[in-house]
């Protein structure tokens, strides 16, 4: 059988590197395309490589926005035997199509919008009810899906995303000095993209009030903060204390994580929570809210706080910054944690789901 699997994202955002671990994983034992949808303005530095790469990329047209270039992508779909297509947000290209779907959140649906995207909304996520199977990332989404489209009975499966062995342990002496963090110092590392559910200003205002307690820390912040987070770090003085990098190859993100003292990620809410897992299997205690689907991914190998309580968040991360000891036990549990994750059972599970559908 000929499979396609279908993404829109880069292969360092947590939807493109689900896509591309299933993919390379798979594409040994199957036919199997992987089919990348690039977006006109977007660079083509960071797509993906491999043998079997179909990179649809359409001229610009005025106006032409996500949901208008998904609409004009359709007529131009290869055909294939099955396709996976790998996010909830290109559901509605399956229709007429043998597909399975996976779907990490749906976020969109659950919360409200402008009234002008609900019917946009409903049109990309149509495809959900006639997905042949759907795969999602956890049991808080798979909840989720069936609140809003009622009981799928065998039509839905949970398989949990991996890590991929990149993300280890490393010396952390050597990993700061290659970023200049000076050893004395504590770094709190928070990783996502500037938007409602990743509770940015609410870390911002978090480490300004940890500040008050450890003076010698620093926020590093990967995702590039939005004008608004900007003008909250320099209304908080923390200009010389907070540092931003839009994003971070394989390499320095590893790197990072463990160069890194504390991994802070008070969502609001996720799907599945990758960076969490990632940064467990790097070693790096962690902080993270206790809503969605966080607590699946850690277990009780982390400080779990509500995400909304910010002095409940400081006097977590304190503890772990001042204590060597509850620090160590942490990143030991995180470690061990991590190994339940691979992807090699995340593209196992997918693989049979490929040949129930067809």
């Amino acid at each position: 059988m000929k499979v396609c699997i279908l993404s829109d994202l880069n292969s360092y955002e947590g939807i493109g590197v689900y896509a591309q671990e299933i993919y390379q994983r798979l594409r040994i034992t199957y036919d199997l395309d992987y089919l990348y949808l690039n977006y006109p303005t977007r660079s083509l530095v960071k797509d993906p490589n491999g043998d079997n790469i179909v990179l649809l990329r359409l001229k610009s047209l005025p106006f032409d926005s996500k949901p208008f270039f998904w609409l004009r992508v359709k007529k131009y779909l290869p055909n294939y035997d099955l396709y996976h297509i790998a996010s909830q947000n290109l559901a509605f290209l399956g229709k007429g199509k043998t597909f399975i779907l996976t779907v990490h959140d749906l976020l969109p649906l659950a919360t409200p919008g402008p009234f002008w995207q609900n019917p946009i909304r409903r049109y990309l996520y149509s495809g959900i009810s006639h997905a042949r199977h759907i795969v999602t990332v956890s049991e808080y989404s798979k909840r989720e899906i069936e609140r809003l489209y009622g009981p799928l009975k065998n039509r839905i499966t949970v398989i949990y995303e991996g890590v991929s062995d990149s993300f280890k342990p490393l010396e952390k002496g050597q990993c700061r000095q290659h970023f200049g963090f000076l050893p004395q110092n504590k770094y709190i590392l928070h990783i996502g993209v500037d938007k409602w559910r990743k509770n940015v200003a609410g870390v911002v205002r978090t480490f300004a009030r940890l500040r008050q307690f450890v003076p010698d820390s620093f926020l590093i912040r990967i995702g590039k903060n939005s004008n608004q987070t900007e003008k909250l770090i320099k209304k908080l003085r923390l200009e010389k204390s907070v540092i931003n990098y839009s994003c971070l190859d394989l390499r320095e993100l590893v790197a990072m994580y463990n160069a890194c003292d504390v991994f802070l990620f008070p969502s609001f809410y996720e799907g599945f929570g990758l960076p969490v897992l990632e940064a467990m299997a790097c070693g790096l205690p962690v902080v993270a809210s206790r809503r969605s689907s966080i607590p699946e991914v850690t277990g009780n190998c982390a400080e779990l706080v509500d995400p909304k309580d910010e002095g409940q968040i400081t006097r977590a991360l304190e503890r772990i910054l001042n204590n060597t000891e509850l620090a160590q036990r942490m990143s030991q549990l995180g470690l061990t944690r991590s190994t339940i994750f691979r992807w090699e059972n995340t593209a196992e599970a997918t693989a049979q789901i490929y040949r129930n559908a067809l």
